[in-house]
């Protein structure tokens, strides 16, 4: 992001869910709150009444939060920069297996989710095809690209890959390609080599696309989750901006 707005840390308690409670009676451990939040940037970890700590962040989004909330205290100044302005961005969801990384970034993936049940990535393709739209009143052209990969076992592997030429919205895609590498580019900085990039031109053909993706990720059931993602997913989108003037010159802005 730009200005004072480079970094952002964003915290999300997720809520307690009918697996908590099994897991406890299972492991014979108490299942009590210990995570309190008091305000929107302060949470408290506590072990009894006198043993806590407090933390800041810049914003806190305790266990009631929905996921319209998430993306526009999080993630919608990243998408405005980006379409408006140009800029690069990143949205790094981190935590243990079972804290509800998948959750807050996917959500409802299905075809008839409503708003509220989507996660990050819809949000962030909605707000991202509403700007496309908008381009066409002042003779612009917006062309949206979508990369896919996964990090397993130390390989990057590209989820998006194919064997030869095929449109971007076959059933079908073929075997993934296995082991690409990380290359520095000059005046692009560090790129993986050969990713697949495919273009989408509006946003359900795009979510279309991240459910597929989705199911290709690496999974393994574990106590805490019974479809725990063993990889680290990378959903990469790129955007030109064609400029078409009056003399029909065609500027393109890769951004």
């Amino acid at each position: 992001m730009a200005g004072e707005d480079k970094l952002k840390v964003v915290i999300r308690v997720r809520p307690e869910i009918p697996n908590d409670a099994v897991q406890s009676r299972l492991h014979n451990v108490n299942n009590k709150v210990c995570v309190h939040t008091y305000d929107e940037h302060m949470i408290t970890i506590e072990k009894d009444p006198f043993h806590f700590r407090d933390f800041t962040f810049e914003e806190l989004l305790g266990s009631t939060a929905s996921q319209e909330d998430v993306y526009s205290r999080s993630c919608q100044g990243i998408v405005d920069h980006f379409t408006r302005d140009g800029d690069d961005g990143c949205v790094l969801c981190y935590g243990q297996s079972g804290s509800g990384k998948t959750f807050t970034m996917f959500g409802d993936v299905s075809s008839s989710a409503s708003k509220s049940s989507v996660g990050i990535i819809a949000h962030s393709l909605h707000s991202i095809f509403a700007f496309v739209n908008s381009c066409w009143e002042v003779n612009i052209q917006a062309n949206v690209y979508i990369s896919f990969y996964e990090i397993y076992l130390d390989d990057i592997i590209d989820l998006m890959a194919s064997a030869g030429n095929h449109t971007p919205f076959q059933d079908q895609y073929y075997e993934s390609s296995r082991g690409l590498s990380i290359r520095e580019i000059p005046g692009k900085g560090a790129c993986v080599e050969g990713l697949t990039r495919v273009p989408v031109p509006d946003f359900e053909s795009g979510m279309k696309l991240v459910r597929e993706m989705k199911h290709r990720r690496t999974s393994k059931k574990r106590q805490s989750n019974s479809a725990s993602s063993r990889s680290h997913a990378v959903l990469r989108i790129t955007m030109e901006h064609v400029l078409i003037t009056a003399q029909g010159i065609v500027y393109i802005a890769l951004c």
